[in-house]
Protein backbone atom coordinates (compact mmCIF):
# COMPACT_ATOMS: atom_id res chain seq x y z
CA UNK A 1 0.00 0.00 0.00
CA UNK A 2 1.21 3.21 -0.97
CA UNK A 3 -0.33 6.27 -0.14
CA UNK A 4 -1.76 8.83 2.49
CA UNK A 5 -3.20 5.71 4.09
CA UNK A 6 0.45 4.11 4.96
CA UNK A 7 1.60 4.40 8.97
CA UNK A 8 4.68 5.83 9.94
CA UNK A 9 5.89 2.49 9.95
CA UNK A 10 5.22 1.90 6.54
CA UNK A 11 6.56 4.95 5.50
CA UNK A 12 10.12 4.43 7.03
CA UNK A 13 10.00 1.12 5.25
CA UNK A 14 8.87 2.30 2.06
CA UNK A 15 11.73 5.03 2.08
CA UNK A 16 14.44 2.31 3.69
CA UNK A 17 13.60 0.02 0.56
CA UNK A 18 13.92 2.47 -2.04
CA UNK A 19 16.36 5.38 -1.36
CA UNK A 20 18.42 4.18 1.50
CA UNK A 21 21.90 6.41 1.70
CA UNK A 22 20.35 9.12 -0.93
CA UNK A 23 20.36 12.68 -0.67
CA UNK A 24 16.88 14.74 -0.40
CA UNK A 25 18.32 16.00 -3.93
CA UNK A 26 18.46 12.58 -5.20
CA UNK A 27 15.02 11.17 -3.61
CA UNK A 28 13.24 13.98 -5.42
CA UNK A 29 15.33 13.91 -8.54
CA UNK A 30 13.68 10.06 -8.27
CA UNK A 31 10.00 11.56 -8.72
CA UNK A 32 9.44 10.20 -5.26
CA UNK A 33 9.16 13.63 -4.02
CA UNK A 34 5.30 13.10 -2.42
CA UNK A 35 6.88 10.33 -0.69
CA UNK A 36 9.38 12.44 0.82
CA UNK A 37 7.01 15.63 1.65
CA UNK A 38 4.95 12.88 3.31
CA UNK A 39 7.77 11.96 5.64
CA UNK A 40 8.19 15.41 6.53
CA UNK A 41 4.96 16.16 7.55
CA UNK A 42 4.51 13.99 9.63
CA UNK A 43 7.82 14.59 11.12
CA UNK A 44 9.39 11.52 10.86
CA UNK A 45 12.57 12.33 9.05
CA UNK A 46 14.78 12.91 12.22
CA UNK A 47 14.13 9.10 12.42
CA UNK A 48 15.63 8.82 8.53
CA UNK A 49 18.13 10.85 8.94
CA UNK A 50 18.91 8.63 12.27
CA UNK A 51 18.60 5.17 10.73
CA UNK A 52 20.98 6.73 8.04
CA UNK A 53 18.18 6.05 5.15
CA UNK A 54 18.72 9.97 4.12
CA UNK A 55 21.92 11.26 4.09
CA UNK A 56 21.49 14.20 4.38
CA UNK A 57 18.87 16.99 3.83
CA UNK A 58 20.86 20.33 2.82
CA UNK A 59 24.22 21.71 2.63
CA UNK A 60 25.05 21.65 6.35
CA UNK A 61 28.87 23.50 7.96
CA UNK A 62 27.52 22.56 11.28
CA UNK A 63 25.91 25.85 12.22
CA UNK A 64 22.82 24.60 13.66
CA UNK A 65 25.15 21.05 15.46
CA UNK A 66 26.27 24.15 17.54
CA UNK A 67 24.42 24.67 20.90
CA UNK A 68 24.58 28.20 21.19
CA UNK A 69 23.49 28.83 17.57
CA UNK A 70 20.83 26.57 17.77
CA UNK A 71 19.26 27.63 21.02
CA UNK A 72 19.48 31.06 19.82
CA UNK A 73 17.14 30.27 16.99
CA UNK A 74 14.88 28.33 19.20
CA UNK A 75 14.38 31.50 21.27
CA UNK A 76 13.24 33.77 19.00
CA UNK A 77 10.77 30.77 17.60
CA UNK A 78 9.32 30.26 20.98
CA UNK A 79 8.87 34.20 21.07
CA UNK A 80 7.23 34.40 18.00
CA UNK A 81 4.89 31.50 18.69
CA UNK A 82 4.59 32.17 22.16
CA UNK A 83 4.62 29.01 24.21
CA UNK A 84 7.25 26.09 23.52
CA UNK A 85 6.57 24.78 20.14
CA UNK A 86 5.33 21.48 19.37
CA UNK A 87 7.17 19.54 16.60
CA UNK A 88 4.73 20.34 14.21
CA UNK A 89 4.42 23.99 15.41
CA UNK A 90 8.16 24.61 14.44
CA UNK A 91 7.42 23.10 10.77
CA UNK A 92 4.02 24.44 10.15
CA UNK A 93 6.32 28.22 11.43
CA UNK A 94 9.21 27.28 8.81
CA UNK A 95 11.73 26.18 11.71
CA UNK A 96 11.92 23.08 9.87
CA UNK A 97 15.70 23.13 11.04
CA UNK A 98 14.79 23.25 14.54
CA UNK A 99 12.25 20.49 14.28
CA UNK A 100 15.01 18.38 12.89
CA UNK A 101 18.21 19.06 14.38
CA UNK A 102 16.52 18.97 17.75
CA UNK A 103 16.86 15.23 18.32
CA UNK A 104 20.63 15.56 17.41
CA UNK A 105 20.59 17.42 21.36
CA UNK A 106 19.29 15.07 22.83
CA UNK A 107 15.21 15.26 21.63
CA UNK A 108 12.44 17.71 22.49
CA UNK A 109 12.29 16.58 26.21
CA UNK A 110 15.78 17.48 26.67
CA UNK A 111 16.14 20.63 25.34
CA UNK A 112 13.38 21.93 27.34
CA UNK A 113 14.93 21.20 30.24
CA UNK A 114 18.25 22.68 29.45
CA UNK A 115 16.67 25.49 28.10
CA UNK A 116 14.50 25.40 31.64
CA UNK A 117 11.48 24.41 30.24
CA UNK A 118 10.09 21.61 32.13
CA UNK A 119 6.55 21.57 33.14
CA UNK A 120 5.83 22.14 36.82
CA UNK A 121 3.63 20.89 38.74
CA UNK A 122 0.06 20.55 37.86
CA UNK A 123 -3.17 22.04 39.88
CA UNK A 124 -5.89 19.38 40.92
CA UNK A 125 -8.17 18.13 37.90
CA UNK A 126 -6.07 20.02 35.74
CA UNK A 127 -6.59 17.39 33.01
CA UNK A 128 -9.82 16.05 33.87
CA UNK A 129 -11.15 19.87 32.79
CA UNK A 130 -9.17 19.95 29.98
CA UNK A 131 -10.63 19.33 26.40
CA UNK A 132 -9.12 16.57 24.37
CA UNK A 133 -7.96 19.15 21.89
CA UNK A 134 -5.95 20.67 24.43
CA UNK A 135 -4.84 17.09 26.11
CA UNK A 136 -3.53 16.00 23.16
CA UNK A 137 -1.65 19.76 22.22
CA UNK A 138 -0.42 19.42 25.84
CA UNK A 139 1.45 16.26 25.22
CA UNK A 140 2.74 17.18 21.63
CA UNK A 141 4.03 20.21 23.53
CA UNK A 142 5.47 18.18 26.83
CA UNK A 143 6.27 14.61 25.32
CA UNK A 144 7.31 14.63 21.55
CA UNK A 145 9.09 11.50 21.05
CA UNK A 146 9.07 10.35 24.83
CA UNK A 147 8.65 6.47 24.76
CA UNK A 148 5.50 5.37 26.78
CA UNK A 149 7.57 4.71 30.07
CA UNK A 150 8.79 8.15 29.83
CA UNK A 151 5.21 9.30 29.45
CA UNK A 152 3.99 7.32 32.40
CA UNK A 153 6.00 9.39 34.97
CA UNK A 154 3.44 12.19 33.79
CA UNK A 155 0.82 10.01 35.71
CA UNK A 156 -2.34 12.56 35.08
CA UNK A 157 -1.84 13.01 31.88
CA UNK A 158 -0.97 9.42 30.83
CA UNK A 159 -4.03 8.38 32.86
CA UNK A 160 -6.69 10.66 30.78
CA UNK A 161 -5.30 9.81 27.43
CA UNK A 162 -5.97 5.74 27.99
CA UNK A 163 -9.26 6.08 29.44
CA UNK A 164 -10.31 8.51 26.61
CA UNK A 165 -8.84 6.72 23.77
CA UNK A 166 -6.41 8.92 22.60
CA UNK A 167 -3.28 7.43 23.40
CA UNK A 168 -3.28 5.11 20.52
CA UNK A 169 -3.51 7.74 18.35
CA UNK A 170 -0.84 9.75 19.70
CA UNK A 171 1.54 6.89 18.99
CA UNK A 172 0.26 6.14 14.92
CA UNK A 173 1.28 10.03 14.65
CA UNK A 174 4.93 9.52 16.10
CA UNK A 175 4.37 12.06 19.14
CA UNK A 176 4.37 9.41 21.57
CA UNK A 177 7.18 6.18 21.35
CA UNK A 178 5.81 2.67 21.89
CA UNK A 179 9.39 0.30 23.00
CA UNK A 180 10.68 -0.97 20.28
CA UNK A 181 11.73 -4.81 20.82
CA UNK A 182 14.50 -6.37 19.05
CA UNK A 183 14.66 -7.79 16.25
CA UNK A 184 14.01 -11.24 16.12
CA UNK A 185 12.64 -10.78 19.93
CA UNK A 186 8.82 -11.51 18.73
CA UNK A 187 9.80 -14.96 17.15
CA UNK A 188 10.88 -15.97 21.12
CA UNK A 189 7.76 -14.88 22.43
CA UNK A 190 5.21 -17.43 23.70
CA UNK A 191 2.17 -17.40 22.69
CA UNK A 192 0.95 -16.65 25.95
CA UNK A 193 3.04 -13.76 25.76
CA UNK A 194 1.76 -12.39 22.43
CA UNK A 195 -2.18 -12.70 23.92
CA UNK A 196 -0.93 -10.79 27.14
CA UNK A 197 0.88 -8.54 24.88
CA UNK A 198 -2.67 -7.51 22.60
CA UNK A 199 -4.45 -7.60 25.79
CA UNK A 200 -2.49 -5.08 27.39
CA UNK A 201 -2.32 -2.89 24.52
CA UNK A 202 -5.04 -3.58 22.33
CA UNK A 203 -8.09 -5.00 24.33
CA UNK A 204 -11.58 -3.76 22.40
CA UNK A 205 -10.00 -2.80 19.38
CA UNK A 206 -11.07 -4.44 15.74
CA UNK A 207 -8.59 -7.29 14.67
CA UNK A 208 -8.15 -4.74 11.44
CA UNK A 209 -7.14 -2.07 13.53
CA UNK A 210 -4.66 -4.18 15.27
CA UNK A 211 -3.28 -5.46 11.83
CA UNK A 212 -2.75 -1.74 10.43
CA UNK A 213 -1.11 -0.48 14.03
CA UNK A 214 2.43 0.36 14.93
CA UNK A 215 2.43 -3.65 16.25
CA UNK A 216 1.79 -5.37 12.72
CA UNK A 217 4.32 -7.32 13.41
CA UNK A 218 2.84 -8.97 16.56
CA UNK A 219 -0.43 -9.32 14.25
CA UNK A 220 1.84 -11.05 11.46
CA UNK A 221 3.27 -13.53 14.44
CA UNK A 222 0.37 -14.37 15.97
CA UNK A 223 -1.61 -15.24 12.45
CA UNK A 224 1.48 -17.83 11.40
CA UNK A 225 1.28 -19.05 14.88
CA UNK A 226 -2.62 -19.99 14.05
CA UNK A 227 -5.43 -19.49 16.55
CA UNK A 228 -3.65 -16.67 18.64
CA UNK A 229 -6.08 -14.00 16.87
CA UNK A 230 -9.01 -16.21 17.11
CA UNK A 231 -8.95 -17.13 21.52
CA UNK A 232 -8.37 -13.36 21.99
CA UNK A 233 -11.82 -13.07 19.53
CA UNK A 234 -13.45 -15.78 21.86
CA UNK A 235 -12.30 -14.18 25.02
CA UNK A 236 -13.64 -10.84 24.11
CA UNK A 237 -10.40 -8.98 23.27
CA UNK A 238 -10.72 -8.57 20.17
CA UNK A 239 -13.66 -7.94 17.84
CA UNK A 240 -14.40 -8.21 14.41
CA UNK A 241 -16.03 -5.81 11.92
CA UNK A 242 -19.48 -6.06 12.08
CA UNK A 243 -21.26 -5.81 8.84
CA UNK A 244 -24.88 -4.40 7.83
CA UNK A 245 -27.96 -6.96 7.17
CA UNK A 246 -28.01 -8.41 4.03
CA UNK A 247 -23.96 -7.30 3.76
CA UNK A 248 -23.09 -11.16 2.71
CA UNK A 249 -26.08 -12.27 0.25
CA UNK A 250 -26.53 -9.11 -2.10
CA UNK A 251 -22.94 -9.91 -3.15
CA UNK A 252 -21.79 -13.70 -3.54
CA UNK A 253 -18.10 -12.58 -4.66
CA UNK A 254 -17.77 -11.36 -0.70
CA UNK A 255 -18.06 -15.05 0.57
CA UNK A 256 -15.04 -16.33 -1.43
CA UNK A 257 -13.17 -13.56 -0.34
CA UNK A 258 -13.73 -13.89 2.54
CA UNK A 259 -13.16 -17.94 1.90
CA UNK A 260 -9.63 -17.23 0.47
CA UNK A 261 -8.70 -14.66 3.41
CA UNK A 262 -9.95 -17.28 5.95
CA UNK A 263 -7.48 -19.59 4.59
CA UNK A 264 -5.08 -17.18 4.76
CA UNK A 265 -5.03 -15.90 7.92
CA UNK A 266 -5.91 -19.63 9.46
CA UNK A 267 -3.17 -21.60 8.11
CA UNK A 268 -3.95 -24.62 10.39
CA UNK A 269 -7.52 -24.93 8.34
CA UNK A 270 -6.27 -27.12 5.19
CA UNK A 271 -10.32 -26.31 4.05
CA UNK A 272 -13.17 -24.03 5.00
CA UNK A 273 -13.90 -25.40 8.58
CA UNK A 274 -17.38 -26.77 9.37
CA UNK A 275 -20.67 -24.07 10.32
CA UNK A 276 -20.62 -24.76 13.64
CA UNK A 277 -16.53 -23.80 13.84
CA UNK A 278 -16.87 -20.42 12.15
CA UNK A 279 -19.77 -19.32 14.54
CA UNK A 280 -17.67 -20.69 16.94
CA UNK A 281 -14.28 -18.72 15.48
CA UNK A 282 -16.86 -14.72 15.26
CA UNK A 283 -18.02 -15.75 11.36
CA UNK A 284 -21.47 -16.39 12.43
CA UNK A 285 -22.65 -14.04 9.26
CA UNK A 286 -20.48 -15.51 6.80
CA UNK A 287 -21.05 -18.82 7.82
CA UNK A 288 -24.69 -18.45 7.69
CA UNK A 289 -24.61 -17.13 4.24
CA UNK A 290 -22.21 -20.08 3.12
CA UNK A 291 -24.46 -22.68 4.32
CA UNK A 292 -28.06 -20.77 3.07
CA UNK A 293 -26.12 -20.19 -0.51
CA UNK A 294 -24.11 -23.32 -1.28
CA UNK A 295 -23.75 -25.36 2.02
CA UNK A 296 -19.99 -26.07 3.53
CA UNK A 297 -19.25 -28.95 1.19
CA UNK A 298 -19.98 -27.23 -2.40
CA UNK A 299 -18.51 -24.02 -1.07
CA UNK A 300 -15.27 -25.57 -0.47
CA UNK A 301 -15.20 -27.47 -3.87
CA UNK A 302 -15.64 -23.83 -5.62
CA UNK A 303 -13.06 -22.22 -3.43
CA UNK A 304 -10.65 -24.93 -4.16
CA UNK A 305 -11.34 -23.83 -8.21
CA UNK A 306 -11.12 -20.30 -7.09
CA UNK A 307 -7.55 -20.99 -5.53
CA UNK A 308 -6.15 -23.46 -7.69
CA UNK A 309 -6.07 -25.66 -4.89
CA UNK A 310 -6.60 -29.76 -5.65
CA UNK A 311 -9.34 -30.38 -3.54
CA UNK A 312 -9.30 -33.08 -0.63
CA UNK A 313 -10.51 -36.34 -1.09
CA UNK A 314 -13.00 -37.74 1.01
CA UNK A 315 -10.67 -39.35 3.30
CA UNK A 316 -8.87 -35.76 3.93
CA UNK A 317 -11.79 -34.31 4.89
CA UNK A 318 -13.26 -36.48 6.97
CA UNK A 319 -10.38 -36.20 8.61
CA UNK A 320 -10.46 -32.95 8.96
CA UNK A 321 -14.00 -32.92 10.24
CA UNK A 322 -12.75 -35.43 12.92
CA UNK A 323 -9.61 -33.16 13.79
CA UNK A 324 -12.72 -30.51 14.37
CA UNK A 325 -14.49 -32.31 16.85
CA UNK A 326 -11.84 -34.11 18.59
CA UNK A 327 -9.90 -30.47 19.19
CA UNK A 328 -7.22 -30.84 16.97
CA UNK A 329 -7.55 -27.67 15.41
CA UNK A 330 -8.17 -25.58 18.65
Amino acid sequence: MVGKRMSNQELLDYMAKNHHGKSLKEITDSGDKKMYERCYKRGIIPDLLARGVIVKLYEDDGHWDNWENFEKALRKAIEKIGHFPTHEELIKKKFSMLALKIRHFGGANEVRKRMGHAPGARPPNYFKNMSDENLIHYVRSWHYEDTLKEFRKDSGAYAHCLNRGILDSLIDEGTLIREQRAAGSIQKMSDEEIKNYIRQHHKGKLISKLRNSADAKIYEEAIKRGGIIDSLVKEGVLTRKKERNGFWSENPGRLFDFGEQFLRDHPEYKVLPTYERLKELGYGPPAKAIQREYGISKFREILAERTGQKPLSEREVLENMLDEYTGGKK
